[in-house]
């Protein structure tokens, strides 16, 4: 299980050196797209560190951790969809391999003769 730690998000936050802010987002969108969780313990800290050592207000953290955890619910909600989306296209796709494997016995009984159809004239 990975896990977010609180440096990561820190840099997530603050954002103060590029190179690891980057690497933090790509590695917190990764790990929420996979399904993990912000750890309590963590989040505490997170709260601790940003205070303490970067003077942040609590209405200020209130407003971060409000805008990520929205964002982590809209992105579990997004993948939830394309999960079932998947899911529709793969029993689609099952019931027209049916379908398709129908038709083509369909066509082999008539072309070898074992099917006659009767034609009414009118």
């Amino acid at each position: 299980m990975k896990g977010l730690d609180t440096n990561i998000l820190v840099r997530y936050f603050v954002q103060d050196d590029q190179a690891q802010t980057e690497k933090a987002t790509q590695f917190i969108e990764k790990t929420v797209t996979e399904g993990e969780n912000f750890n309590n313990i963590v989040l505490y800290e997170l709260v601790w560190v940003l205070e303490s050592a970067y003077g942040y207000s609590k209405a200020e953290i209130a407003d971060l951790l409000e805008k990520v955890l929205k964002t982590i619910k809209e992105q579990h909600a997004i993948a939830t969809v394309l999960s079932d989306m998947d899911a529709e296209i793969a029993t689609l796709e099952t019931r027209l391999a049916k379908a398709q494997a129908l038709k083509q016995g369909m066509i082999q009984e008539l072309l070898t003769g074992r099917i006659r159809l009767k034609m009414r004239i009118r």
